[in-house]
């Protein structure tokens, strides 16, 4: 019975370990995936807005010129 007891007490502490890196993995994996998601949006905002930017200002000198 006690060795039972110990053997099931086993279990449970790696289901816990394995539940709580698990967890940790997937958190940070998770957080990653949202930091290069908002770094590569922003870059690409970015770029967007200095493309307009340059497109605009290009079109104004040359209204200007003409």
């Amino acid at each position: 019975m006690i060795e039972f007891t110990r053997d099931v007490m086993t279990l449970a502490t790696n289901g816990v370990k394995n539940g709580v890196k698990n967890s940790v993995t997937t958190d940070v994996t998770t957080e990653v995936a949202i930091d290069v998601m908002i770094d590569v949006t922003t870059e690409a905002a970015s770029d967007v807005t200095n493309d307009v930017t340059t497109a605009a200002t290009t079109t104004s000198v040359m209204t200007g010129v003409m």
